[in-house]
Protein backbone atom coordinates (compact mmCIF):
# COMPACT_ATOMS: atom_id res chain seq x y z
CA UNK A 1 0.00 0.00 0.00
CA UNK A 2 1.18 3.87 -0.67
CA UNK A 3 0.37 6.85 0.72
CA UNK A 4 0.64 10.19 -0.68
CA UNK A 5 1.45 13.30 0.72
CA UNK A 6 -0.85 14.84 3.55
CA UNK A 7 -1.38 17.85 1.61
CA UNK A 8 -2.70 16.18 -1.76
CA UNK A 9 -4.37 18.65 -3.87
CA UNK A 10 -3.04 21.44 -2.40
CA UNK A 11 -0.48 24.09 -4.56
CA UNK A 12 2.68 23.26 -2.92
CA UNK A 13 6.01 24.27 -3.38
CA UNK A 14 7.99 21.39 -1.44
CA UNK A 15 6.54 18.20 0.49
CA UNK A 16 7.88 15.29 2.24
CA UNK A 17 7.65 12.08 0.02
CA UNK A 18 4.91 9.30 -0.24
CA UNK A 19 5.46 6.42 1.82
CA UNK A 20 5.36 2.66 1.07
CA UNK A 21 3.68 1.16 4.13
CA UNK A 22 2.78 -2.10 5.22
CA UNK A 23 0.47 -3.36 7.61
CA UNK A 24 1.34 -6.13 10.38
CA UNK A 25 -2.03 -8.39 10.00
CA UNK A 26 -1.78 -8.81 13.60
CA UNK A 27 -1.44 -6.03 16.29
CA UNK A 28 0.64 -3.49 16.05
CA UNK A 29 4.11 -4.03 17.80
CA UNK A 30 5.96 -0.92 16.62
CA UNK A 31 6.83 1.03 13.88
CA UNK A 32 10.05 0.73 11.32
CA UNK A 33 11.15 3.75 8.62
CA UNK A 34 12.94 2.02 6.15
CA UNK A 35 15.49 4.13 4.14
CA UNK A 36 16.70 2.80 1.00
CA UNK A 37 20.13 3.11 -0.58
CA UNK A 38 20.74 4.93 -4.45
CA UNK A 39 19.21 1.78 -6.06
CA UNK A 40 15.78 3.05 -4.47
CA UNK A 41 13.02 1.48 -3.22
CA UNK A 42 13.36 -1.77 -5.25
CA UNK A 43 11.80 -5.37 -4.09
CA UNK A 44 14.16 -6.55 -1.45
CA UNK A 45 13.59 -3.10 0.35
CA UNK A 46 9.67 -4.31 0.02
CA UNK A 47 10.70 -7.92 1.23
CA UNK A 48 12.47 -6.16 4.03
CA UNK A 49 9.02 -4.24 5.11
CA UNK A 50 7.11 -7.43 4.71
CA UNK A 51 9.40 -9.52 7.01
CA UNK A 52 8.84 -6.16 9.72
CA UNK A 53 5.48 -6.32 9.58
CA UNK A 54 5.66 -9.87 10.04
CA UNK A 55 7.39 -9.39 13.40
CA UNK A 56 4.42 -6.90 13.96
CA UNK A 57 5.79 -3.70 13.30
CA UNK A 58 4.15 -1.02 11.13
CA UNK A 59 6.85 -0.37 8.20
CA UNK A 60 7.04 2.44 5.93
CA UNK A 61 9.83 3.61 3.69
CA UNK A 62 10.09 6.84 2.09
CA UNK A 63 9.74 7.02 -1.92
CA UNK A 64 12.99 9.39 -2.32
CA UNK A 65 12.70 9.31 -5.70
CA UNK A 66 9.07 10.51 -5.98
CA UNK A 67 9.68 14.56 -7.52
CA UNK A 68 11.45 12.39 -10.46
CA UNK A 69 8.62 10.27 -10.68
CA UNK A 70 10.25 7.26 -9.74
CA UNK A 71 10.91 4.99 -6.91
CA UNK A 72 13.99 3.19 -7.96
CA UNK A 73 16.93 3.51 -10.83
CA UNK A 74 18.75 0.35 -12.54
CA UNK A 75 21.99 2.21 -12.14
CA UNK A 76 22.31 4.04 -9.22
CA UNK A 77 24.80 6.54 -10.87
CA UNK A 78 21.73 8.03 -12.92
CA UNK A 79 19.70 8.56 -9.58
CA UNK A 80 19.33 12.46 -9.61
CA UNK A 81 21.41 14.06 -6.95
CA UNK A 82 19.00 14.41 -3.63
CA UNK A 83 19.52 16.97 -1.29
CA UNK A 84 20.57 16.56 2.35
CA UNK A 85 17.49 18.64 3.66
CA UNK A 86 14.87 16.77 1.37
CA UNK A 87 16.68 13.49 2.61
CA UNK A 88 15.96 14.57 6.45
CA UNK A 89 12.62 15.96 5.86
CA UNK A 90 11.60 12.18 4.25
CA UNK A 91 12.47 10.65 7.58
CA UNK A 92 11.28 13.19 9.35
CA UNK A 93 7.34 12.82 8.01
CA UNK A 94 7.48 8.91 7.74
CA UNK A 95 8.53 9.24 12.00
CA UNK A 96 5.51 12.04 11.89
CA UNK A 97 3.31 9.57 10.23
CA UNK A 98 3.97 7.00 12.83
CA UNK A 99 3.93 9.01 15.60
CA UNK A 100 1.36 11.76 14.78
CA UNK A 101 -1.17 9.50 12.06
CA UNK A 102 -0.59 5.96 13.74
CA UNK A 103 -0.07 7.05 17.20
CA UNK A 104 3.18 5.18 18.39
CA UNK A 105 5.60 6.09 20.91
CA UNK A 106 8.73 7.25 18.99
CA UNK A 107 9.97 4.84 21.62
CA UNK A 108 8.50 2.11 19.46
CA UNK A 109 9.96 2.96 16.50
CA UNK A 110 13.90 2.43 14.93
CA UNK A 111 15.42 2.94 11.44
CA UNK A 112 16.15 0.75 9.44
CA UNK A 113 18.74 1.90 6.94
CA UNK A 114 19.94 0.15 3.28
CA UNK A 115 23.57 0.62 2.09
CA UNK A 116 23.91 4.49 2.01
CA UNK A 117 20.62 4.52 3.79
CA UNK A 118 22.22 3.87 7.03
CA UNK A 119 23.66 6.92 7.24
CA UNK A 120 19.91 8.50 7.34
CA UNK A 121 18.95 5.80 9.61
CA UNK A 122 21.58 7.03 12.10
CA UNK A 123 20.62 11.06 11.53
CA UNK A 124 16.72 10.04 12.33
CA UNK A 125 17.94 8.42 15.33
CA UNK A 126 20.68 11.13 16.52
CA UNK A 127 17.79 14.11 15.60
CA UNK A 128 14.49 12.41 16.91
CA UNK A 129 13.68 10.44 20.25
CA UNK A 130 13.59 6.77 18.00
CA UNK A 131 14.37 3.33 20.04
CA UNK A 132 17.09 2.67 17.71
CA UNK A 133 19.15 2.67 13.95
CA UNK A 134 19.59 -0.47 12.28
CA UNK A 135 21.92 -1.34 9.23
CA UNK A 136 20.16 -3.35 6.93
CA UNK A 137 22.09 -6.69 5.10
CA UNK A 138 20.84 -7.27 1.09
CA UNK A 139 20.14 -11.06 1.73
CA UNK A 140 18.95 -12.66 4.93
CA UNK A 141 20.91 -15.78 6.49
CA UNK A 142 19.08 -18.58 8.20
CA UNK A 143 19.49 -18.58 11.58
CA UNK A 144 16.86 -21.08 13.31
CA UNK A 145 14.30 -19.94 15.24
CA UNK A 146 15.08 -16.14 13.67
CA UNK A 147 13.14 -14.49 11.71
CA UNK A 148 14.06 -12.87 8.40
CA UNK A 149 13.91 -9.48 9.66
CA UNK A 150 15.98 -10.72 12.40
CA UNK A 151 18.58 -12.02 9.92
CA UNK A 152 18.93 -9.06 7.86
CA UNK A 153 19.43 -6.34 10.76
Amino acid sequence: MTHGPANRRRRILRTAAPLFVVEPAGPVRGGAIVLHDAAGLTEDVEAYCRDLALDGRLAVAPFHYYETGGREYPDPAAAPELTTESLHEDATAALDYLVGRRGLGADQISAHGFGTGVHLARWTAAHHPIAAAVSVTPEPTTTPGRSPAEERS
